[in-house]
């Protein structure tokens, strides 16, 4: 019988079945090293989009800040200015009140009086005068509560003068005042 070597040849086999294992797993090792380069890149520049939008938002936070800091500054500012405003009208409403009480007691002043002090404190009107005549004071007295301005008023003083002349003094309280 003829015997044949077939171990040459199966060798040659068994080193090209070796040579393509061998390329497929240098293949496949050096694809999974460039995937992992490539996805290592991809993470890195999504890092780095990451930081640079935090960033951003960071400084976006920062002047976000500064502008309610600003807006609380001139709400305050606004606030103080309104409460001023408030005085100031409430003041206002005051003097018109005092200067239409003024105006009903030149009114109601008879012709034979005529006033040499006028105060008004807390709601207190103090009126001091000279007259002619106890009627014209009277009158006076019994005029000035007519109007509701103020509350019945008391006669405090009546004082005869050398010159023949009444020297008087009237107090009463302003209607709806509080004391200051």
């Amino acid at each position: 019988m003829l015997r044949v070597n077939l171990l040459p040849w199966r060798q040659r086999q068994c080193h090209r079945r070796y040579g393509f294992w061998r390329r497929w797993l240098f293949v496949g090792v050096a694809s999974e090293t460039a995937l992992l380069l490539l996805w290592g890149w991809l993470l890195q520049q999504h890092e780095q989009r990451l930081v640079w939008r935090l960033s951003t938002l960071s400084a976006y936070q920062v002047a976000l800040q500064g502008q309610v800091a600003k807006v609380n500054t001139l709400k305050l500012a606004y606030q103080q200015a309104e409460q001023l405003n408030q005085q100031n009208r409430q003041r206002l409403q005051r003097s018109l009140h005092y200067v239409q009480l003024l105006a009903n007691v030149a009114q109601t002043m008879p012709d034979g009086l005529w006033a040499t002090r006028l105060s008004l404190h807390n709601a207190e009107l103090s009126l001091g005068g000279r007259g002619s005549s106890y009627q014209d004071i009277l009158a006076l007295s019994a005029a000035l509560p007519e109007d509701g301005a103020v509350s019945p008023v008391q006669l405090r003083e009546v004082k005869q003068l050398a010159s023949a002349d009444l020297q008087f003094s009237l107090s009463a309280r302003l209607s709806g005042q509080e004391d200051a």
